[in-house]
């Protein structure tokens, strides 16, 4: 979140278009972080871009995550944010 604030509207998000999004968007915005929606079709793309750090954030439900996903996702965001940031 510290870089999300240091770096006002320069960092991604991505996410699936749905529910989820008016969550996060609503989380970012009570939190005063002023970051760039990505849409996608498609989760697999997403994660690609997570990856190669074209989106910093990527947002999904549980039930869709899969396991091969996570680790990646949860080290790609502790090499941008550190080991005690995090979103569940």
């Amino acid at each position: 979140m510290a870089l999300a604030r240091a770096k006002p509207g320069e960092l991604n998000w991505a996410g699936i278009t749905g529910a989820l999004d008016f969550n996060f968007a609503g989380w970012a915005k009570s939190e005063g972080l002023d970051m760039k929606k990505v849409p996608y079709r498609n989760p697999v793309d997403a994660v690609n871009d997570l990856a190669e750090n074209r989106v910093q954030i990527y947002e999904s439900a549980v039930a869709s995550r899969s396991r091969k996903c996570r680790p990646a996702r949860s080290s790609c965001w502790r090499a941008q944010f550190g080991a005690g940031a995090g979103v569940s």
